[in-house]
């Protein structure tokens, strides 16, 4: 009995990956080098704090609760706005990379932190000012895919 004969096609395939490589090597940059990226980030949610002071709500939209009778009036009255006496809290903010991988943004005056979680014993609401809205999280995947892409 004799060997079949076979019958053959090569296929001989071949590309310039130089395109691609030099794509990665870009991408490989950016991603050593987040501040770009990073100072976006932090505008964009010194901006949601601004929102909340203007709004006068969390960042994610919920009303901050009404002043107590007897701060509006040491107020002379006014009951707006809610955490704007002198302006030192709201002007307090601000965003800083901190670091190649991260940003904060946040006021720094001590009496914030009691605003933002309020005090249960002194009949303090929490007036939250920094965090994400309801709209951040894809606003900041946006940022960071545009700057991986080199927009």
């Amino acid at each position: 009995m004799t060997s079949p004969k076979w019958v053959a096609m090569r296929i001989n395939v071949s590309f310039d990956a130089s395109g691609i490589i030099d794509h990665l090597a870009g991408v490989s940059e950016r991603l050593e080098n987040l501040s770009p990226a990073l100072e976006k980030i932090g505008q964009t949610l010194y901006a949601v704090s601004m929102e909340s002071f203007a709004n006068e709500t969390s960042p994610w939209g919920v009303p901050w609760a009404q002043l107590a009778e007897r701060t509006i009036k040491d107020r002379g009255g006014e009951a707006h706005p809610i955490l704007y006496r002198t302006g030192m809290l709201k002007n307090s903010i601000s965003s800083v990379v901190t670091s190649a991988n991260s940003v904060e943004v946040g006021a720094n005056v001590d009496y914030a932190k009691y605003h933002m979680r309020g005090i249960e014993s002194r009949n303090l609401p929490a007036r939250p000012f920094l965090g994400f809205s309801l709209s951040t999280p894809t606003v900041l995947e946006n940022i960071l895919a545009n700057h991986l892409r080199g927009e």
